[in-house]
């Protein structure tokens, strides 16, 4: 397992952060949608069928629930999300957001063949939007803001270095269960590297631009939330997979599982960078 690991990073982060660096922002946004559009798919197939086998006997019809057809829909909906909060200007994001949402809950709403149904339809679309799409517009923002993608790979490192420092930390050290309702493997020792590896990651990334990011209080700050965001992202991750009963979110990448499994703790670590680097910038611009 650990050796796939290896082989997989080595192959695909040098493609990321390569394309981050060198590709055109077309090339990035389209990036960006695909990567919203999986992870919708994904958190709807660990959503629906649980949802649905849940009121089985209550229901009187008796027809398969169509999973495919729903996590078509919300991939569409997520889609036309992404579209209408980028393309957008000013308030048209807000309203085009909301629209697309409202859309979605009527849509949902009445497709349903019994009230039961029809609620797990709307709450499954919901959710999936919220969990999979919008953090993508966070990183979005965060590439637009800095030169050279320099914030959007401060978001990879502060993820990247503190999900390698806490397996590591973790294998070598770990004792005390941090959530294991949720996650039996990880422990707080392993919490506590991570967060260590996310500093001195930042601190590094700062360097090599040259102190162009921040201050070092605030690379401080962003590692520490955004890794705390994390890590409480994979449990999340956790909690849904155990709902489903199943091991990974998908087997897109070799010894990692699906899309979701590498991406959940950078889905919650976002928003918490986007909030602190525009926070940040918007005090130092007054």
């Amino acid at each position: 397992m650990l050796k796939q690991r290896v082989i997989t990073a080595a192959i695909g982060l040098p493609l990321l952060v390569g394309g981050l660096l060198l590709g055109p922002a077309s090339a990035v946004y389209a990036f960006l949608l695909v990567c919203s559009s999986l992870a919708v798919y994904e958190i709807a197939q660990l959503i629906f069928p649980p949802c649905f086998k849940l009121i089985e006997s209550q229901d009187s019809v008796q027809a398969a629930p169509p999973f495919t057809q729903l996590t078509l829909f919300c991939v569409i909906m997520a889609a036309l999300v992404f579209l209408s909060a980028t393309l957008g200007l000013g308030q048209a994001k807000v309203g085009g957001i909301t629209a697309v949402l409202s859309l979605m809950m009527l849509m949902a709403t009445f497709s349903g063949s019994s009230i039961p149904r029809s609620v797990i339809q709307v709450s499954g679309s919901v959710l999936s939007i919220c969990y999979g799409c919008l953090p993508w517009l966070c990183i979005w923002d965060l590439y637009l803001l800095g030169a050279h993608s320099r914030y959007l790979l401060l978001l990879l490192v502060v993820v990247m270095m503190g999900d390698s420092g806490a397996y590591f930390a973790g294998l070598k050290f770990g004792r005390y269960k941090l959530a294991p309702r949720y996650s039996p493997k990880k422990t707080w020792e392993g919490l506590l590297g991570g967060l260590l590896s996310s500093v001195g990651g930042c601190l590094l990334l700062n360097l090599i631009y040259g102190g162009e990011l921040g201050p070092w209080w605030l690379l401080c700050s962003i590692a520490l939330l955004a890794g705390i965001a994390g890590s409480l992202g994979d449990l999340v991750e956790s909690a849904f997979k155990r709902f489903a009963q199943v091991k990974d979110s998908g087997a897109i990448f070799p010894g990692h599982g699906g899309f979701l499994d590498r991406v959940d703790a950078l889905l919650f670590a976002a928003p918490v960078v986007w909030l602190l680097v525009y926070s940040y910038h918007k005090v130092a611009s007054l």
